[in-house]
C-alpha cells in the first residue's frame, strides 16, 4: 500500500481568505535586509527556522494515526524547505508589535495594498510553475490541533497544509497576522528565491516610530523620493489621554 502524499494535491481548489485592502510589515531600520523593503524594494519570504515561535509551522499531520508513523518525522524538513513566508499584521497601531518587531519604536511600519502586492506576485510566479503563491489569515487557537491526514477525515490536502501553515497558539493573538506564503513541489531554494523585488506602488504607506531618530527618518525620505514614492508618510505619536497610538501627523516629500 503506498503512503499518503506530503504535498497538494493537484485537484485541491485554493481560496485565499480575504484581505483588509492594507496589510503592515513591522521592521528596523538598523538592519541591512530590513532596509531592502524600502530601498530596492522587495519582500522576503523567511522559512519558519527563522521564527521566534517554536511551534510555527511546527503542527504536523498525525501519520501516526493511519498507520505510517515513518512519515512523522519527514514533516519538518518539507514545511521548512517547501514553504516561505511573509508575514504581517492588519493593525499598525500595536504598540507590543511596534516594541518587538520595529526596535522599540525606533524603526518604521510599511502598509502594502495587499490585492496589487498578491496580484503582482502571482504574476511573478507565471513562469515558475512549481511555485504557487497564497494568503492566509493565522487562526489563534487554545488547543493544539489534531490534523488527521485520512482524506475521508479532513478537508483535503491543501486543507491541511494551510491549517498546518496558518494556525499559532492564541498567546500570539495580538499580532493579527497575515501571511503570504509560497510554496514549491521541489525545495523553496537557494536564497534567492526566496526573494522578489515589487513595484512601489504596492506601498500604501510608511509610517515612522515614535521614537524614530531623525536621521534615520532623512534616510527613509531620502530613499523614497529616489524611488519617486507617492504614498503616504506618518509619523506616530501618543494620543495624550489614552494607551494608544495615533498617525495624524503626515510627511509630505
Amino acid at each position: 500500500m503506498n503512503n499518503p502524499k506530503l504535498g497538494h494535491d493537484n485537484n485541491d481548489i485554493i481560496i485565499d481568505d480575504k484581505p483588509p485592502p492594507i496589510l503592515y510589515k513591522y521592521a528596523r531600520w538598523d538592519r541591512e535586509y530590513h532596509k531592502r523593503l524600502i530601498t530596492m524594494p522587495e519582500i522576503y519570504f523567511a522559512s519558519a527556522r527563522e521564527f521566534n515561535d517554536p511551534f510555527d509551522c511546527g503542527i504536523y499531520q498525525r501519520y501516526d494515526l493511519v498507520g505510517h508513523p515513518e512519515n512523522m518525522s519527514l514533516q519538518k524538513e518539507i514545511l521548512e524547505k517547501r514553504n516561505g513566508i511573509f508575514a504581517l499584521s492588519s493593525n499598525k497601531e500595536n504598540i507590543l508589535m511596534w516594541s518587538h518587531y520595529s526596535n522599540a519604536h525606533r524603526g518604521f511600519c510599511i502598509g502594502y495594498h495587499s490585492g496589487i502586492l498578491k496580484s503582482y506576485l502571482r504574476a511573478a510566479l507565471l513562469d515558475k510553475k512549481d511555485l504557487v503563491i497564497n494568503l492566509f489569515k493565522i487562526l489563534y487557537e487554545k488547543t493544539y490541533p489534531v490534523i488527521n491526514p485520512a482524506p475521508q477525515l479532513s478537508s483535503g490536502t491543501y486543507g491541511r497544509v494551510k491549517q498546518q501553515l496558518s494556525t499559532k497558539y492564541n498567546i500570539w493573538n495580538y499580532e493579527d497576522e497575515w501571511r503570504y506564503v509560497l510554496s514549491s513541489g521541489s525545495l523553496v531554494g537557494p536564497l534567492n528565491e526566496r526573494v522578489f523585488r515589487i513595484p512601489i506602488e504596492a506601498i500604501a504607506e510608511i509610517n515612522l516610530g515614535l521614537q524614530m531618530q531623525s536621521s534615520d527618518i532623512a534616510e527613509i525620505i531620502f530613499e523614497l523620493k529616489r524611488l519617486k514614492y507617492a504614498g503616504k508618510i506618518y509619523r506616530a505619536s501618543k494620543e495624550e489621554f489614552d494607551f494608544r497610538l495615533k498617525f495624524e501627523k503626515e510627511i509630505i516629500l
